[in-house]
């Protein structure tokens, strides 16, 4: 074995231990992820619903998830750079490299983590499309009160339209 092949293969028994560490903390972040999941369908809900104590809630319990995996990431970070197996930037070929020394399903969890990952992603973006659309609604609504349109018309009792920007706004009503 040359002295580079030493620096980039784990010796056996390290390689199992460190890949057994990497597995459990992809199955936390997995965990992490489906707990998310449960929580972005809550948001969704508690966003229908204007249940604004209820959101403020869930952003939290969103905001620490995220930083604890974050957390685990670094972790996994620091103890493949101890080991010197990390393939900065390629993920996959450090986990194939572990997988192959230690025979634990890391490529498979990672795998599972990454769907997870995406079905998150999706509920993320359904709620950021009805939290967009709320704020339209309420700009709109602001500009109502302020006696402005985005046109600067609407439509009178006949149906036809009319000028309401120089109209005096409903809040001086």
């Amino acid at each position: 074995m040359t002295a580079a092949q030493q620096f980039t293969q784990p010796s056996a028994q390290s390689g199992h231990s460190l890949a057994a560490e990497v597995l459990h903390s992809l199955q936390a972040d997995t965990r992490d992820l489906q707990s998310l999941s449960l929580l972005l369908l809550e948001e969704r809900h508690a966003l229908e619903q204007n249940e604004q104590q209820q959101i403020s809630q869930i952003a939290e319990k969103k905001s620490r998830l995220v930083e604890q995996m974050e957390q685990r990431h670094q972790q996994r970070i620091i103890q493949l750079n101890k080991q010197q197996i990390n393939d900065r930037g390629d993920w996959k070929t450090t986990l194939q490299r572990l997988e192959s020394h230690s025979q634990l399903p890391l490529l498979a969890q990672w795998c599972e983590m990454e769907k997870q990952l995406l079905h998150c992603r999706e509920e993320l973006i359904v709620n950021q499309r009805i939290i967009d659309s709320m704020q339209r609604c309420t700009a709109h609504f602001i500009n109502l009160l302020k006696g402005q349109t985005g046109f600067g018309q609407t439509y009178n009792a006949q149906g036809a339209t009319e000028n309401i920007s120089s109209q005096t706004p409903i809040s001086r009503a």
